[in-house]
Formats: C-alpha cells, sequence, structure tokens
C-alpha cells in the first residue's frame, strides 16, 4: 500500500520516549497471554494487532464518510476500491465494515465472529497483509482461551494514529517489537538455505512469499531478545578471532612450505643424503 503524505511529519524527528512508551505499552499484552501462550508466541498476537490498530486508527477519521460513500456506490460502481482510496490517499487502504476495534468491544458476546468480520471488510491488500500473520487461528486461540476481549480492549487504548505517531515512528516502533538483528539469526537457524540463495548472484530487491510463507520466527520480549543477541555476538566474535587466528597461522604454513620448496630447488638448502 503506497502512502501519500507523511503522516505526523511536521513533529520532526523521531519522539523516541513515545516510541518506548508505546512499545512498552504493546509488550504488556503479553503479561495477558503468560500461561496459555509460550514467551516466543507472543508475537503471534502482539504483530498482528499491532498492525490492526494502525490500520484501524488510520481509517478512523474517514470511517463514516467511507461507509457512507460505500453505501451510495452499492449496485451502481462494481469497483469501489479506487473511490474509497481517495479518502485517505493510501492505495488500497480502505474497510466496508462497520466495526473498528473500540466498536467491537460493545458486543462481547459475539467477538470473535464480528472481529472476523471486520478484518474481512478490509481491502484484498490489507487483508493479505493480516492473513499472513495467520489472524484466524490466533482469534480462536483467543477465544478459547478467554482472553479475546481483554487483548482487543487493550490495543483499543493504544493511540498510534497519524496525527500522533508518524510512519518513520512506526517503523521504529515495529522495531522495539522485533529487533532486526535478531531476525537475521533466527532466518539462519532456519532458512540458512534462503539466506545463501539472496546472497548471490545479482542484487535481489524482492523476496517471495514462497520463500517466507511457512517460516514462524519465535518472539520473546525485546528484553530477552537482546539479551540473546549480546550472548550469540560475543561467541560469534570469539570464533572470528579464533577463525583469524588459524587462517593466520594456515597462511604461515603454506609461506613456509613455499619457502621450503624454492630452497630445495635452487640449493639453498643443502639436504642430506640427495644425490
Amino acid at each position: 500500500m503506497a502512502g501519500g503524505t507523511e503522516a505526523g511529519s511536521g513533529a520532526g524527528a523521531p519522539d523516541s520516549r513515545r516510541i518506548q512508551n508505546h512499545a512498552a505499552f504493546i509488550w504488556s499484552v503479553a503479561d495477558l497471554l503468560r500461561g496459555d501462550y509460550k514467551q516466543s508466541e507472543y508475537g503471534r498476537v502482539i504483530l498482528p494487532f499491532t498492525v490492526l490498530r494502525r490500520l484501524d486508527c488510520v481509517l478512523a477519521p474517514v470511517k463514516a464518510e467511507m461507509l457512507a460513500k460505500h453505501e451510495s456506490l452499492q449496485g451502481r460502481v462494481e469497483n469501489f476500491g479506487p473511490v474509497l482510496d481517495a479518502l485517505t490517499d493510501i492505495d488500497g487502504l480502505w474497510n466496508t465494515s462497520p466495526f473498528d476495534l473500540p466498536k467491537l468491544l460493545d458486543d462481547p458476546d459475539n467477538l470473535a465472529d464480528n472481529l472476523r468480520a471486520y478484518i474481512h471488510g478490509f481491502s484484498p491488500q490489507a487483508r493479505d497483509i493480516l492473513d499472513k500473520f495467520d489472524f484466524p487461528t490466533q482469534i480462536t486461540r483467543l477465544d478459547r482461551s478467554k482472553l479475546l476481549y481483554l487483548v482487543v480492549s487493550r490495543f483499543a487504548e493504544l493511540d498510534v494514529g497519524p496525527d500522533r505517531v508518524s510512519n518513520l515512528e512506526m517503523g521504529y516502533l515495529y522495531e522495539d517489537l522485533l529487533r532486526p538483528r535478531y531476525l537475521l539469526f533466527c532466518l539462519r537457524a532456519m532458512r540458512a538455505d534462503l539466506l545463501g540463495r539472496l546472497a548471490t548472484g545479482s542484487t535481489h530487491k524482492t523476496i517471495y512469499m514462497p520463500d517466507i510463507q511457512g517460516l514462524r520466527v519465535p518472539l520473546p520480549s525485546i528484553a530477552e531478545q537482546d539479551r540473546i543477541i549480546d550472548w550469540l555476538s560475543a561467541r560469534l566474535n570469539k570464533a572470528h578471532e579464533v577463525s583469524d587466528r588459524l587462517r593466520q597461522q594456515i597462511d604461515l604454513l603454506v609461506e613456509h612450505r613455499q619457502a621450503l620448496i624454492t630452497a630445495a630447488v635452487t640449493g639453498e638448502l643443502e639436504i642430506s643424503g640427495a644425490a
């Protein structure tokens, strides 16, 4: 989805304190999941709900107008997407469901079904993003664990509208949920073949979905990710140091071998017993 103007860009440089506060709030959802979800599974809930809430907040200012416009186009225009896109200046971002996260809380008994309907009401482009998180599975799991209402109500309190959090700040916020270096270590562990193919040949501008589908990256807390990064980095640095020393020793042995051969064939080296 291509955006129009940079939302919230007038605020200047990213507000690191605001980003940290939002990240801490989002990670507090993990307290609700503890016991029903493993720590490594928290991301299956936190990441898709963060994305959903961002889309929710982006659409909020024009949602009423969007629903009215969609209603007026029923039976008259088959491809109404471009008309709804114009309301946000973002290609492929619209929703025709009457719900948003706060309104979903008005009907707790039907929350799971209404949440699915809300997601289904998004444009194909937005829905495709959410589907990549296997959202329906998590909705069912949260509902069975009696956690869905608590999680939705927590995220409904999160204000990540464009007037509050710019696109750039959202990028930093996602980094506070999933460290890029931690993700790299996970990919090296799970799909070394993928990284190997991407590292060879011409420049790769795209990682194709068949390469990504099926990956399930564990998402522990950000503090745990940092500990894993530090632990692995320290030991990898040590391994690199040992590897460098061994390489130097090998280089010296190769030089010594060549010097011996040269000295032997030029007569510089007296070889006892030679004819």
